[in-house]
């Protein structure tokens, strides 16, 4: 029996910048592959909004693509906070808030109104793993 496969991810969304960081892949040939449809990306609802790609499913694919038959996906933090969020995604904050006002960025629910918004990143990245590609 194979051993298990494991994927380690920082976030399930990232920026292509952050992707191309990542990958040390060429940007024009990264943005290609999107418009290909060979890179999954979180569908957008305005002609405005950012690509984000969507690293969870692209990584789980990748694995599967190399016959692993068991694989699992790793995270750093089940929670963390929009700023943490932003450090490891490339998305700037604002448009986290954005994202999590539209309902696309799962959180913890609160307590107080004066507690930080931690977005939750076992539940975005179950997301992720489940968009269709």
């Amino acid at each position: 029996m194979k051993e298990p496969y494991v994927l380690e991810i920082s976030a399930p969304y990232v920026t292509v910048e952050r992707y191309v960081e990542i990958t040390k892949k060429n940007k024009n040939t990264v943005l290609k592959h999107i418009r290909e449809g060979k890179i999954p990306v979180m569908p957008k609802s305005g002609n405005k909004e950012m690509t984000l790609i969507n690293l969870a499913l692209l990584t789980k694919n990748e694995a599967i693509n190399m016959d692993q038959s068991t694989i699992i996906i790793a995270i750093a933090a089940p929670y963390v906070t929009t700023e943490r969020y932003a450090e490891i995604s490339g998305i700037k904050p604002g448009t986290i808030e954005r994202k999590i006002s539209a309902k696309k960025f799962p959180v913890l629910p609160k307590e107080g109104s004066r507690e930080l918004n931690l977005i939750n990143l076992a539940l975005l990245t179950k997301h992720a793993l489940e968009a269709k590609f």
